[in-house]
């Protein structure tokens, strides 16, 4: 699915692009290399193979994987795209031993949903690059400006692209649309990170917000992100979570 020049959405849940259980899955046209923006659960990667080559584009070019934190919904997949496409992998530092060992605490709470294949295991995977804050990350023709936003998780990480003047950020489960953001009942998720951490995502001038879950946008998108800021720094009530709405929807069922 195009959404704006050599921006394309080839996996998510909600728009049914691919797997029930996959996050959103953007990539990048970076002028000749294709970049994706996380993984999802890597159940289906025929599907996203499928939506890469229905957008006109040859998935042979899958040259790198941006990984925005280390949950499994972003990560399980990433072996299962190494080996299809032999893209390297870059993902936050802290990021990096939870994927390696596969020590996720959400990885039970899936299973115990449902959500993979009985005897499933998580497809442990180490990273070719490991990024930090303020990394810029070149791939073809394009730059990524890592920007972490600890408070969702710890290792989560921002993707800041600008193309012909468009800006694009890829936020993973940091901030969604209309302000939303993804404090979740999970070991790590902190609200007191989000306060510190999530005004480095002000004044950016953001076109496109790509969320890894949920709605996106492709204009006014700093609008968005402008909303969870004001209200975890000047207001009582806390912003709303993504995870409480009913927008998010897993299936359980086969």
């Amino acid at each position: 699915m195009r959404l704006a020049p050599r921006l394309h959405l080839v996996g998510s849940e909600q728009f049914g692009l691919s797997h029930r259980f996959d996050c959103n899955i953007f990539l990048v046209d970076a002028g000749g290399p294709l970049v994706l923006v996380d993984a999802g659960r890597g159940l289906d990667v025929d599907a996203i193979e499928r939506n890469v080559q229905a957008d006109g584009l040859d998935p042979a070019r899958i040259a790198a994987v941006l990984v925005t934190h280390s949950h499994d919904g972003h990560t399980a997949g990433l072996k299962a795209f190494r080996e299809r496409w032999g893209c390297e992998i870059w993902m936050p530092r802290v990021a990096a031993p939870i994927v390696a060992q596969g020590t996720d605490p959400g990885i039970p709470f899936n299973v115990g949903l449902g959500m993979y294949p009985e005897g499933w295991t998580f497809p442990c995977v180490e990273p070719d690059h490991l990024v930090d804050d303020g990394d810029e990350i070149v791939v073809g023709d394009a730059t990524f400006r890592a920007i972490v936003v600890e408070g969702h998780t710890p290792d989560s990480t921002c993707f800041l692209w600008e193309h012909e003047g468009r800006r694009t950020l890829f936020t993973g489960d940091v901030v969604f649309h209309a302000g939303r953001i993804g404090l979740v009942n999970l070991p790590a998720s902190n609200l007191d990170d989000y306060r510190r951490d999530l005004p480095k995502l002000g004044g950016l001038g953001v076109d496109a917000l790509c969320p890894g879950h949920g709605v996106f946008t492709v204009a006014r998108g700093q609008w968005h992100v402008d909303q969870a800021i004001e209200r975890l720094t000047s207001r009582a009530a806390l912003p709303p979570s993504f995870y409480e709405t009913l927008e998010f929807v897993e299936e359980t069922t086969p």
